[in-house]
């Protein structure tokens, strides 16, 4: 469904319209989700290219397609692309947004999550328990980024009291979970525009909402 929209807005709207680019931010999104996570970069990589001359670098709606590209770069495979370009947007989005928002904070956790996925359990509880500390004051003890801060840890330090062990448990119902299943914050599709905002929280802890693009892209109306 979503190719045929994407010509057709590309037709109606042209190429730099902010739903045309929010089209393309979706259509990828579900390549990725479909499981072609090497194609989905390669389309998010594209985007980029078009978008930033477009909306800037410096807007909602390109720093969240840099996450999502970052994101798919990881599941492709290109570990350590994915931190590098994780770090970089992570920069500039203690410049722009500031290091108590949401989206900051996320970048953060996406971070912790995957250096404990690359074989550093101990660098990873490092990282969330610097990150919970800023979560509980910035979003509070009951948020739902707060709680899988929490979970996460719980899982790590499981895993490193005996990483043969995959099924010991927790002070928690779940069991716990080896650091290179832990997954980080799935992008979210873009599927209306608006300001930034956190998408409602559907997940398992341990699986973050879709970040949506045209949650940033801009105004909804054509």
């Amino acid at each position: 469904m979503l190719k045929p929209l994407t010509a057709d807005v590309l037709r109606i709207l042209g190429p730099a319209h902010p739903r045309t680019l929010a089209v393309r931010h979706n259509l990828a999104y579900w390549r990725g989700r479909a499981g072609d996570a090497a194609g989905a970069t390669t389309a998010l990589q594209q985007l980029l290219d078009d978008q930033t001359p477009i909306l800037g670098p410096d807007h909602p709606g390109t720093l969240a397609l840099r996450h999502n590209l970052a994101y798919w770069r990881a599941k492709a495979g290109d570990t350590p692309a994915a931190a590098a370009a994780f770090h970089d947007l992570l920069a500039d989005q203690i410049r722009i947004l500031g290091s108590a928002h949401l989206d900051t904070l996320e970048t953060r956790q996406d971070l912790a999550t995957l250096r404990g996925n690359s074989g550093d359990p101990a660098g990873a509880i490092a990282d969330f328990q610097d990150l919970l500390t800023d979560q509980q004051r910035a979003l509070g003890p009951d948020h739902p980024q707060t709680l899988t801060t929490r979970m996460r840890l719980l899982e790590l330090h499981g895993h490193a009291a005996d990483p043969t062990d995959t099924h010991q448990p927790l002070n928690d119902p779940r069991q716990a979970l080896r650091p290179d299943q832990l997954d980080f914050h799935h992008p979210r599709a873009n599927l209306t525009t608006g300001r930034p905002r956190a998408a409602p929280d559907t997940r398992r802890l341990n699986q973050p909402p879709s970040r949506t693009a045209s949650d940033h892209n801009g105004g909804t109306n054509a």
